[in-house]
């Protein structure tokens, strides 16, 4: 009798701890969706910075890869792009404010300014423009969990003429709708600093 029992609580316990871990897992490891609608982030880019060149780099501040891409940039300054931005999605912390000592312009957004503006609905996504076209809007990294950003190699191809493919956004989902279908029991929390 005993033994069915145990037979049963494995046959229940294996399941769900496999469930919950793969749920906890999803950030970072799974490719969030990239923007459907291009235009409409253009078209929020454009109206938002006005023409030129620009880089912007869309950030989930409630997140630790974010902490990692801070680090990053910080430490490698602005590139020679006309202007670099950083949108924190949420309410950044106080060491993001490093960002700005170094030369960065960086803003505050609230997951609804992000989705009423672009439709962009995952983070870390870079957005480079060159020559008034959206040459690249795709994530940083080629492969999940990967420590080294590309960015800055990103960059220099798209405004040499030759972007490359969107890589694909290795992160956090910022939308509730995303939020809802990557975490459907809410096992990560709720979005408070959205």
């Amino acid at each position: 009798m005993k033994s069915k029992i145990a037979a049963v609580a494995l046959c229940i316990w294996a399941p769900v701890t496999i469930t919950i871990t793969s749920l906890l897992m999803v950030n970072h490891t799974i490719a969030m969706p990239l923007p459907s609608d291009l235009q409409r982030v253009e078209h929020g880019m454009m109206e938002w910075l006005g023409r030129g060149d620009a880089v912007v780099h869309i950030l989930y501040a409630n997140c630790s890869c974010t902490d990692s891409l801070v680090e990053h940039l910080v430490a490698r300054g602005p590139t020679l792009v006309e202007r670099e931005v950083v949108v924190f999605v949420g309410t950044p912390r106080p060491r993001h404010e490093r960002l700005a000592q170094v030369g960065f312009e960086w803003h505050e957004w609230s997951q609804s300014d992000l989705t009423e503006r672009t439709g962009v609905e995952a983070a870390p996504l870079l957005i480079v423009r060159h020559r008034n076209r959206m040459d690249y809007v795709g994530g940083y990294f080629r492969f999940p969990s990967a420590t080294r950003p590309l960015d800055a190699s990103i960059i220099a191809e798209t405004t040499s003429g030759v972007p490359p493919k969107p890589f694909p956004i290795f992160g956090c989902a910022v939308s509730p709708s995303l939020r809802a279908s990557v975490d459907p029991l809410g096992l990560q929390g709720p979005a408070t600093d959205l």
